[in-house]
């Protein structure tokens, strides 16, 4: 089994890149970019799987992540056309990413109890 650290790892890692893709974007460049759509929507299912993997005693501990929404984004992201829920996607982007990502940023300096390595 794959070390939670590196689950956190992938949430700290994609949320920043979705930082640096999204600085200086507006909700109409989601709405008219396709690529940028792909690639926000690609990084918010490794964010999503990742957040999956996180194990309830670190949820726990941070309880003001998003772990649980995060992670049911991934059923969500995949049956549909973006241009149905792009509103969703540039609110979870804009508020419930960073906060995830700042709470494994904290799990990860913390060096939280991970059993599997």
């Amino acid at each position: 089994m794959r070390p939670e650290r590196l689950y956190l790892n992938d949430v700290v890692e994609a949320a920043a890149e979705l930082s640096v893709s999204m600085a200086g974007r507006s909700r109409e460049d989601l709405d008219s970019d396709r690529m940028l759509q792909a690639a926000v929507l690609y990084k918010m299912l490794v964010i999503g799987e990742a957040a999956h993997q996180v194990s309830p005693q670190t949820r726990a501990e941070y309880p003001d992540a998003p772990w649980s929404a995060l992670a049911a984004s991934r059923g969500q992201i995949v049956p549909k056309p973006p241009s149905l829920f792009l509103d969703v996607v540039w609110i979870t982007v804009m508020v419930s990413v960073p906060k995830l990502r700042q709470q494994a940023q904290q799990a990860l300096r913390r060096g939280y109890r991970d059993e599997s390595g």
